[in-house]
């Protein structure tokens, strides 16, 4: 008798923690699927603009976000110098993003660096700003 009821101890037992392990997945699932509907696709595309940093003149930016999980697909390009770079997803929400910019590459030793870019969704397209290198650049980027 003993052994009868041990053995319905342990069936009992696997089967709360089983449905616990499944109400588990199933509110992990419905979190994934959320995030997934609310993922900030409105950054995806060809922007340019018309850039402002203290001490300079007025310059051009061309970018083109392709991904929100991988640099590689995520290219920048920067008038006057030729600067060119990659931007590494750092996440965002509905309204803004962040991407780290590396600049690789360019007509100058100076088309180098590190920065945070933040685009913020806004009227006729998006805000930008950069800071890094104890600069600051600030403009509009439209699609296109």
């Amino acid at each position: 008798m003993e052994t009868l009821t041990a053995l319905r101890m342990t069936a009992l037992t696997i089967a709360l923690a089983s449905s616990f392990l499944l109400a588990a997945c199933g509110e992990e699932g419905e979190n994934t699927a959320s995030e997934a509907t609310t993922e900030p696709s409105w950054v995806l595309g060809s922007w340019s603009g018309e850039l402002h940093q203290r001490g300079m003149r007025p310059f051009r930016v061309w970018a083109v976000v392709r991904s929100l999980h991988d640099s590689a697909a995520n290219s920048v390009r920067y008038s006057g110098l030729d600067c060119r770079g990659t931007w590494k997803p750092l996440g965002g929400g509905a309204e803004a993003f962040r991407f780290r910019e590396t600049i690789t590459s360019g007509r100058s030793e100076a088309c180098k660096g590190v920065g945070i870019v933040h685009l913020r969704r806004g009227e006729g397209g998006l805000r930008y700003r950069f800071t890094g290198g104890g600069v600051e650049s600030r403009g509009l980027l439209r699609s296109g």
